[in-house]
């Protein structure tokens, strides 16, 4: 399954002249073996290997709750038979809680309104009355969620998304134009809501998400600002459920290195360090580190270029800025807590999800092998350099492909709306759950493509 119809030019860097899908393959395999080469000889203990519940994500549910919300304990469900993950991650809706009877924001506060039928509130496992609203209807879907988890014995971890205009939107305010204090008057009842209602199922929670990536959409904060986030929110929740872990999560779009304040170095670095380790950075660290339990990264594909071992320079570079002791001096575990696959990139040059060919849930990715490659050489990378748990944030592969390669990637809604309603393993959720098991075998095989797929045929 190798038709490029459509694709035209795809690389437009120097010495990589639009390169075909066989020549993509190819050299992703060879960074694979680069990998495996760079590790050789080390370690690799098992670790934690999770993956998000994609049908209750704060960026799904609400554009279509029937389909998404109904599909949550089945996707759960088959998460953990098919793929080995009991550990899973729910990035939740934040404004749904504004239809909870713990919901109470103090003088000062965004109020968002409840639109529960009769302008109730939901107490915790109540039944959504009829005619609702979609807060309503979205909050009673979490409910349903926990207590699967409870019943079923799946651990629950999650994080504050606030990143989507459904949210923002709710609490009246506009992306690009938010103090500090407006996100917090918001959001932050929201979230001490969320832990009043379900406590301490939520064993780690991410304050931050990608400062420079999706938070950035609603706005830009400073690192000033995203560490009175983090000191507030750390404080709030523990207050209320203090076992959950706490932490904040930086994103691959560092990678390759741009221009300071603009990537996660030195937000990075206020979070880890108690000393400026990178001039470029203004801001000087202000201890945000006694607020944090663990770090995460958000690890893409940050580049077109995919000669010359790019995937395994980018996994390298990582490993020198993020995980290195000069880069994480209080030794905080850390976390990937969202990892996507190279990208096979459009005209355009960007390795964005959004703008690639062979998204993360095209076809090509099983009938070349390419899906189960990455997920053995990622896993075995992160094992080996110290990482904790490993999440996919796209586990929709584990459940469906597709074979639309203009409309293929895991933040295409048509395309996930549709998996919600055929869920069935696939060849990918097979080898989660092989490598969650152990992998102290060498894993050179599993890395090679075929040679159908290399041949391109």
């Amino acid at each position: 399954m190798t038709n490029q119809a459509g694709c035209g030019s795809v690389y437009t860097l120097p010495g990589t002249p639009n390169p075909s899908l066989a020549t993509f393959l190819s050299e992703e395999n060879s960074s694979y073996q680069a990998i495996y080469a760079s590790i050789a000889g080390m370690p690799q203990p098992k670790i934690l290997m999770s993956g998000q519940i994609n049908p209750a994500s704060g960026s799904y549910l609400p554009t279509a709750v029937t389909s998404f919300g109904s599909a949550i304990p089945a996707y759960m469900a088959m998460m953990a038979t098919y793929a080995g993950v009991t550990t899973q991650d729910a990035f939740l809706h934040s404004a749904s809680l504004a239809a909870s009877t713990q919901y109470s924001p103090g003088s000062g506060d965004i109020v968002v309104a409840t639109d529960c039928a009769g302008g109730i509130h939901l107490a915790l496992n109540q039944p959504v009355p009829s005619g609702s609203g979609p807060l309503c209807n979205i909050l009673g879907y979490y409910d349903q969620m926990f207590q699967y988890a409870a019943s079923h014995g799946i651990t629950m971890r999650s994080g504050f998304p606030g990143v989507d205009s459904a949210q923002v939107t709710a609490c009246g305010l506009t992306a690009g134009s938010i103090t500090e204090s407006q996100f917090e008057h918001c959001f932050l009842p929201l979230t001490k809501a969320e832990f009043s209602r379900w406590g301490a199922a939520i064993t780690r929670y991410q304050v931050v998400i990608e400062p420079v990536g999706a938070l950035a959409s609603v706005e830009p904060f400073s690192v000033s600002d995203i560490a009175l986030i983090i000191q507030h929110f750390s404080a709030a929740i523990k207050a209320i459920s203090p076992t959950t872990k706490i932490g904040a999560t930086a994103t691959g779009q560092s990678y390759p290195l741009t221009a300071a304040p603009y990537n996660d170095i030195c937000y990075w670095q206020d979070w880890a360090a108690t000393t400026q380790l990178n001039s470029a950075c203004a801001a000087t660290p202000t201890n945000t580190y006694q607020y944090l339990d663990y770090l995460g990264i958000d690890i893409f594909g940050g580049s077109c270029d995919q000669s010359a071992n790019n995937y395994a320079t980018e996994l390298a570079w990582f490993q020198t800025h993020f995980l290195s002791h000069s880069a994480n001096v209080h030794n905080f575990p850390v976390f990937v807590g969202q990892s996507d696959p190279p990208r096979w990139c459009s005209p355009t040059g960007r390795a964005t999800e959004g703008n690639a060919y062979l998204g993360a849930g095209d076809v090509i990715w099983q009938t070349s092998g390419l899906r189960n490659a990455w997920q053995a050489a990622f896993t075995s990378w992160a094992s080996a350099v110290g990482i904790q748990s490993i999440s996919l944030f796209c586990t929709v592969p584990w459940f469906n492909y597709t074979s639309d390669q203009t409309n293929c990637n895991c933040s295409q809604g048509a395309w996930t709306k549709q998996v919600m309603s055929i869920l069935a393993p696939t060849d990918a959720a097979t080898k989660y759950l092989t490598l969650g098991k152990g992998w102290s075998e060498s894993l050179q095989g599993s890395a090679r493509l075929t040679g159908r797929a290399r041949a391109g045929h």
